[in-house]
């Protein structure tokens, strides 16, 4: 028996983009999942930097049955308003793994992590919340579940937040009045594992 993986990442809001096809003997899979991060802000007029960006949630499937030969869509950016969710894959019967991504901060305020309870998955981690700030520095990012640390609020001397670490850490806040440009979450991430039975064999017919 031969264990392999792939690993696909980001095409921010790309549906269908990237793409898995089943090998030969292959029925079954096992799907991890990482959320994008929130993205950077600004917040004006207030005095207060922007609050941190949430982090994005993880989600891990052991079994999601497939078929041989099959092209699936992998890492799918799903908008279900008000729950933004980044999908591994959806196998047959509907067996899927997904996600939900962090939130950004909304003024001074902190955005959510992305909630365990809105994915999909046999193991589920959330996302941790954006840090809500009371003075001018910016908040921090939240991490990613099972995932990258959020990015530094921006200060007096670096101005904007820092970037999320990918996969899924939410991006810091900037500095007060410092409205560009923006940092952005930890980027997406999914890594489907199957194993391939070594007595595998292709046939020619003549």
């Amino acid at each position: 028996m031969a264990t392999t993986s792939q690993t696909f990442t980001d095409l921010p809001n790309v549906i269908g983009a990237q793409t898995w096809t089943c090998p030969a003997g292959v029925s079954a899979i096992q799907a991890e999942v990482w959320a994008e991060g929130g993205p950077g802000h600004g917040n004006d007029g207030s005095g207060f930097g922007a609050g941190g960006s949430g982090g994005g949630a993880y989600s891990k499937r052991y079994y999601i049955p497939v078929t041989p030969g099959k092209t699936y869509n992998v890492n799918r950016y799903v908008d279900n308003s008000p729950i933004y969710l980044r999908s591994a894959i959806i196998g047959e019967s509907g067996i899927t793994c997904n996600a939900e991504k962090g939130i950004g901060g909304i003024e001074a305020d902190g955005g959510a992590g992305g909630l365990a309870a809105n994915g999909n998955g046999d193991e589920k981690t959330s996302g941790s919340n954006g840090a809500t700030t009371s003075n001018a520095n910016g908040g921090a990012g939240g991490a990613g579940g099972n995932g990258g640390a959020g990015g530094a609020g921006g200060t007096s001397g670096s101005r904007t937040g820092g970037v999320g670490t990918s996969p899924g850490g939410g991006a810091g806040g900037n500095y007060a009045n410092e409205l560009g440009p923006y940092p952005k979450g930890g980027d997406s991430k999914t890594i489907l594992t199957w194993t391939i039975p070594t007595n595998i064999s292709v046939c020619t017919v003549s």
